[in-house]
């Protein structure tokens, strides 16, 4: 019974995620990819053709080279990398952050693990193993602290990622490039090369494809998991889709900025991994130019639109053109950038897939016959094109439009007026009116054109509707809007039901755990109860020794002393500043003051010497604030410190406040003792109650009540299902209504036996948990069978409005062609048929529509 329950909830689910916007919009997203990827390859073949081969034999052949024994280590081994490196790309465009310096940081990665394992095992080489987990941290920490560096500028001083990853990527380039040309003993054997990885880390039974598909699909399933499942992931996405509304939301964005940079950084760090031990060992220096892979994941991850299924089919284009093109070219004599030309035009067509979201070919070609086929039709929609042209053509030159025309050629005269009158301010009006007017105008036309567009919009939509029929699809949509209200409202009882008894659950397991732990939970209660007055006692005893030797005067003191001092300082400050200000400002004053020079000179002498001496006076000041907070905290700290000598000396106060402390955590601990006892008396008062006999015998009525019930149930004949959809509704109403009966007359016995708690204090704690058990058992019967009455009826339901609609629908087939032949009859021409035909053919589907929903309801 559960696994059907289990299969018509994802079958439910199911349908409801493929009738769902994100279902279509990902819909439209996988089209966009893979007409980009076909267009992509139909050009490269083009450009393959044009050299004398055949495009099918070269790429059927760059399969075959692929996933040749030869071959298929590197190929996959490239599909792991590109799996790693479009997810950490993906990452940053999901929380709307570009990491285009991946190449920066993968080489980062890379040039520092391998600068780490050159200094390591030439001397000792059995470190190899270690060296290669220590290189996976390295690759993971210094590429996901580069990529935050750039988060952080983004975030705190908003300097775009675009530009700092750029020029990150090229400062790790040059100073890695600096390094193994200057410190050769840790490069490679060619100088300006780092030091050559070992390229069998991997290896198990000779092959190396196994560990790097497992790290590849493990961070694949992270991710799913993260931005699916996650408030992590969902924050970021939030973040990605507007930094506005996730601040109101209560989001940091800029941490969530970093966070997300770094974990881009990390994955950049994982691909730098798997790529340093499988494909490319090592990285020369000798010609400025990055790391390719970087950049290719940012073409994996836009094909894919981000999403990681996606990914994952795109890396294996990408792993396969990588590894096989270059062999594949040369086996058909082709010069070996053929590869990486039909790569480039892969990838251009993939950064520009969304263009290829609305392509519908076959839907624009329907509507284009539509509009053919029909000489009236064709009248009307070029009469909408003309329209929507002439708009255009007068926003390109509004003087077409007679009153613009008009307006313009008044304008020119007032200016003409204007001009003759030297009036430049009535100019400049004039100018400003008629720039608002013709910005008026065009906002005007764009707004028809609007208007006229969406009208033509309508026009294809009726035509469309008439051409098929719209009454067809109207029972359709019914059809589908009714089967999904009908498994909404089941749905909804369904999780009513099992809210309901797990709420009953709840509280019965509640209680029962409570009752089972009777002695802890009293025991705990004076612990707490203990331990607070210990706390109390110890926050008395430091209050009175810390007033007693004056501690809480000297700290009060002085932070009121030093805030004090700040406060008078800042004052000071502020008025050395205006001091300055009101220097500068004198100057200006005196230098336009047109005195002689001389005098201006002196001027400026007396100026800069009144000011120094103000500024010395207030600096002055600041020492002597500075030197009286001093004094005053250093009183205090005396005070403080005389007051814990004398205690020192006559110690008989602070003897007193200790035993007084010593005291009062002894009576705690005496009180806690007295308190135990108690409970153990009660407890055993308690276990004094258990009747093991009477509990044993009402659990064996209960069972066998149970047992009744099932028996019952089983005994009940399911009655037979035919045709007559309402006959069914009631027959499967009785049966499951009288399975319910039987269930409600089984609790209503239990609960007489057991009473409304189900156990009593004369239960051991093992009969408790078995009388919950057994009244848990038959509650989630009930819920069972009353869910899989639900099920039933919703089946039967929806198999009523599927039957229902097929005929309606062929009433309205019939009808249809009635009034088609009706309308001819009547009419002459073929204006006068579609007017009558509309209005005819709206009645029907009106008319065949409210008896559709009547019937099924």
């Amino acid at each position: 019974m559960r696994f059907k329950q289990y299969l018509w909830s994802f079958k439910k689910r199911t349908n409801e995620f493929y009738t769902s916007t994100e279902y279509k919009t990902k819909k439209k997203f996988s089209k966009a990819s893979l007409l980009a990827i076909v267009c992509g390859f139909i050009v490269a073949g083009i450009i393959i053709a044009a050299q004398n081969v055949n495009p099918f034999s070269y790429f059927g052949n760059l399969v075959k080279v692929a996933f040749d024994p030869l071959f298929i280590n590197q190929t996959l081994n490239w599909f792991a990398v590109y799996i790693v490196a479009g997810l950490g790309i993906a990452i940053g465009f999901k929380s709307g952050v570009f990491n285009i310096g991946m190449a920066g940081q993968m080489l980062l990665a890379t040039s520092l693990s391998s600068i780490v394992m050159a200094g390591t095992i030439k001397d000792n080489p059995e470190l190899i193993p270690l060296m290669v987990f220590v290189t996976f941290i390295i690759c993971i920490v210094s590429s996901s602290l580069l990529a935050g560096f750039a988060g952080l500028l983004k975030s705190k001083f908003n300097i775009h990622e675009v530009v700092t990853t750029i020029m990150l990527n090229w400062i790790v380039w040059y100073v890695f490039k600096f390094f193994f040309n200057t410190f050769t003993e840790f490069g490679g054997v060619n100088q300006g090369t780092s030091f050559s990885m070992p390229n069998d880390v991997f290896s198990i039974g000779g092959s190396s494809i196994l560990i790097p598909l497992l790290i590849a699909f493990g961070c694949l399933l992270l991710i799913g998991i993260l931005f699916a499942k996650t408030t992590f992931g969902f924050k970021l996405k939030a973040v990605g889709s507007s930094q506005t509304a996730s601040k109101y939301a209560g989001i940091n964005v800029k941490s969530k900025i970093i966070q997300a940079m770094m974990l881009s950084g990390a994955f950049a760090g994982i691909a730098a991994f798997i790529s340093m031990y499988t494909v490319s060992p090592n990285t020369s220096f000798d010609i400025d130019v990055l790391p390719a892979l970087g950049y290719d994941a940012i073409a994996v991850s836009l094909v894919a639109f981000n999403n990681p299924i996606g990914i994952a089919i795109i890396s294996l284009l990408w792993g396969t053109l990588q590894s096989a093109g270059p062999a594949t070219s040369s086996l058909f004599r082709m010069p070996i950038e053929t590869a990486a030309l039909v790569f480039g035009v892969i990838v251009y067509f993939a950064a520009i897939s969304a263009i290829f979201m609305n392509f519908a070919p076959i839907w624009w070609a329907k509507n284009k016959y539509r509009i053919l086929s029909k000489k009236n039709r064709k009248v009307q929609y070029d009469e909408f094109r003309k329209e929507i042209n002439n708009y255009k053509s007068l926003l390109l030159n509004p003087k077409k439009d007679k009153n613009f025309n008009n307006l313009f050629l008044k304008y020119q005269e007032n200016i003409i007026l204007a001009k003759n009158a030297n009036d430049n301010e009535k100019i400049k009006e004039l100018k400003k009116e008629f720039k608002f007017e013709k910005k008026e105008f065009k906002n005007y036309c764009k707004a028809e054109i609007g208007k006229i567009k969406l009208e033509l919009k309508n026009f294809i939509s009726i035509m469309n509707d008439e051409q098929l029929h719209s009454g067809l699809s109207l029972i359709n949509l019914n059809k589908k809007e009714l089967i999904k209200s009908i498994s909404e409202k089941n749905l909804s009882e369904i999780s009513d039901i099992k809210m309901k008894n797990l709420e009953t659950k709840d509280n019965l397991l509640n209680a029962s755990f409570e009752y089972n732990n009777y002695e802890n939970r009293y025991i705990e209660k004076i612990k707490t109860k203990k331990n607070n007055k210990i706390a109390a006692a110890d926050s008395i005893y430091e209050g009175a020794v810390g007033d007693l030797l004056l501690k809480y005067d000297y700290i009060n003191g002085k932070n009121y002393a030093i805030a004090n001092m700040e406060k008078e300082i800042h004052i000071l400050k502020e008025k050395i500043i205006s001091a300055k200000s009101n220097s500068r400002l004198q100057q200006r004053i005196i230098k336009s003051s047109g005195k002689s020079e001389q005098e201006i000179k002196n001027l400026l002498i007396e100026n800069d010497k009144n000011t120094n001496l103000k500024i010395k006076k207030l600096k002055a000041e600041i020492s002597k604030v500075k030197s009286s907070s001093k004094v005053e905290i250093n009183n205090l700290k005396s005070k403080h410190l005389n007051a814990v000598a004398e205690n020192n000396k006559n110690p008989e106060t602070l003897i007193k406040l200790k035993a007084d402390h010593l005291k009062a955590i002894e009576n705690a601990n005496s009180e806690f003792e007295i308190d135990k006892i108690a409970v153990q008396q009660a407890v055993a008062k308690h276990l004094s109650n258990f009747d093991p006999k009477t509990s044993n015998n009402e659990i064996v009525m209960v069972q066998e009540i149970i047992k009744i019930a099932k028996q019952k149930v089983k005994n009940l004949q399911k009655p037979t299902l035919n045709s007559n959809f309402s006959e069914n509704k009631n027959l499967l109403q009785k049966y499951y209504k009288e399975i319910d009966h039987i269930f409600l007359e089984a609790i209503n016995n239990i609960v007489e036996i057991l009473g409304e708690n189900i156990f009593t204090k004369y239960d051991s704690n093992k009969f408790v948990n078995k009388k919950v058990a057994a009244y848990i058992e038959i509650l989630n019967l009930q819920m069972l069978w009353k869910i899989d009455g639900i099920i039933s009826l919703d089946i039967n339901q929806i198999k009523n409005t599927s039957s229902k609609t097929e005929l309606i629908k062929n009433e309205f087939k019939a009808e249809i062609k009635n009034v088609e032949v009706s309308c001819k009859k009547n009419t002459n021409n073929e204006d006068d048929f579609e007017k009558e035909f509309k209005i005819n053919a709206d009645k029907l589907i009106n008319k065949l529509n409210k008896k559709h929903l009547m019937e099924v309801q």
